[in-house]
């Protein structure tokens, strides 16, 4: 539930402060029986966002098209 995908490229949107979030690529290695294995892009300690990382993606794409 942490991983987005768009465009042919994977993500897991970060916690950077309170209400703030970051959008980082990440590299998924092989299907595991619950998702997948992400083998880069994410370290110990990181505060990914498990529940609403779909919306986040959401308003990110609605922000840019809303600028163009």
């Amino acid at each position: 539930s942490a991983i987005v995908r768009h465009a042919g490229r994977s993500y897991a949107y970060l916690q950077t402060a309170e209400d703030s979030f970051a959008r980082r690529d990440v590299l998924l290695d092989r299907p595991t029986e619950h998702g997948w294995f992400v083998s880069s892009g994410l370290a110990a300690g990181d505060r990914v966002v498990v529940t609403g990382a779909q919306q986040l993606l959401s308003s990110q794409l609605a922000g840019s098209l809303a600028e163009d």
